[in-house]
């Protein structure tokens, strides 16, 4: 890999490397490896062509874990290598690393969550657990209290649902249906409706209730936010952005636009007012 971690992440998570800006520099180092790493677990279903091939791309994360959390040599891979710098320079644990790429599993299965609480467990091990490892990045002194990881955690879901939305093509493509059985049923909708037709108004109402989750989780995380230490900001302000992707996906009926309706400058500018107030 001849691209930096930094000009990785700029391409491909600009939001969270807007967002990384506002960090000191050792946490923006920090936040940039965890970033590109991932990046890297995520694509996974992207550059394989068999689940197979993705198990065993998982299984080489794993085992990097294992390098690094064995202070043994780490494989020489640059993402690799700039985690395990983060991760022992900032006395990080496993665990969240390993319920991320278990996580992640769940994006070979065809519909892989049966109830809302399934997906909230995906989301709280992806875009919430980046979120939580930020965190404990931006301020490795701070002890993050039950209070804190709250709305941490509500912050991940505005994230990471609306997120889901705006990827619902991509789940598409792959023949895949992030929506949970029973908001199916409620619907009116089965499995196979999903993933034949993709149109129609149950399935605009799936997608609705999903983004609306994703709105509710936000609402919630503004009304804490204040309560986060103001280090903590550059680890969570980018979910600001999720409003304007919601607005976004409704004005264009469910097209799910994939990149953000503010221009370069406003993204800055929101950014600078989110981390001044203290509030997403």
């Amino acid at each position: 890999m001849t691209e930096s971690i930094d000009a990785l992440v700029r391409r491909v998570d600009e939001d969270r490397w807007l967002a990384s800006r506002f960090a000191e520099p050792l946490a923006r180092q920090r936040l940039l490896a965890l970033y590109a790493a991932y990046y890297e677990i995520a694509r996974t279903p992207e550059i394989v062509s068999q689940d197979t091939l993705g198990a065993i791309r998982l299984q080489w994360w794993r085992e990097g874990l294992d390098a690094i959390f064995g202070d043994t040599p780490v494989p020489e891979h640059p993402v690799l290598q700039a985690l395990a710098e983060t991760i022992r320079g900032a006395g990080l644990v496993r665990a969240p690393f390993d319920a991320l790429i278990d996580a992640r599993e769940k994006d070979f299965e065809q519909a892989p969550f049966q109830t809302w609480a399934d997906l909230d467990g995906y989301i709280d091990a992806t875009a919430g657990g980046v979120i939580q490892i930020a965190a404990q990045l931006c301020d490795p002194a701070l002890e993050l209290t039950e209070e804190h990881r709250a709305v941490l955690t509500t912050a991940g879901r505005a994230w990471g649902y609306v997120g889901l939305v705006r990827a619902a093509p991509f789940w598409a493509s792959r023949n895949r249906s992030f929506f949970p059985a029973n908001l199916l049923a409620h619907v009116g909708l089965d499995l196979a409706d999903v993933l034949t037709t993709r149109r129609g108004h149950a399935h605009v109402a799936a997608q609705r209730a999903v983004l609306d989750r994703g709105l509710g989780a936000l609402r919630e995380s503004q009304r804490r936010a204040s309560i986060l230490p103001a280090a903590l900001f550059p680890a969570v302000s980018y979910v600001s952005f999720a409003a304007d992707y919601a607005k976004a996906i409704l004005r264009d009926g469910f097209n799910a636009p994939r990149r953000t309706p503010l221009g370069p400058l406003a993204r800055r500018l929101k950014l600078v007012q989110v981390t001044m107030r203290g509030a997403l």
